[in-house]
């Protein structure tokens, strides 16, 4: 598996936002809600929400708190166990500790408690053609 990326980003209207990788670009939406949708753009995740302002740092994804603003890295299985066992003997802070969610693409994932605020997200599917699933 090539490595993935995605990004999270703050957006003013969820319906105005989807009109671009949508409609322009042909991009296939996946699994959404009332309060963010993920894209895949040219094979990355772009995860869209419209909460910007400070006192909405966070969303509610498969029943996860999650900070808004967070980019990350899809990994092969095998790759995301070993970094992710290797950040809980180096006592990383875990904004997520490693865990596995989602009904529909049972995802292995873990967020990391960045100093300066910036939040990484490392995860990795099981079955890859899962990745943008509804």
């Amino acid at each position: 598996m090539t490595p993935g990326f995605h990004l999270a980003l703050p957006v003013r209207n969820l319906s105005e936002a989807r009109a671009l990788p949508d409609s322009l670009l042909g991009c296939l939406e996946g699994h959404s809600n009332a309060e963010w949708v993920d894209f895949d753009i040219f094979g990355r995740a772009a995860h869209l929400s419209p909460n910007q302002s400070a006192h909405k740092a966070l969303n509610r994804v498969d029943g996860e708190i999650i900070p808004l603003r967070h980019f990350g890295a899809v990994l092969a299985t095998d790759e995301s166990q070993a970094l992710a066992k290797k950040s809980k003997r180096a006592n990383v802070d875990f904004v997520i500790a490693p865990t596995v969610r989602g009904k529909n693409n049972g995802q292995a994932i873990f967020f990391i408690n960045h100093p300066s605020g910036n939040t990484p997200e490392f995860k990795s599917f099981h079955d890859e053609t899962r990745i943008f699933a509804r």
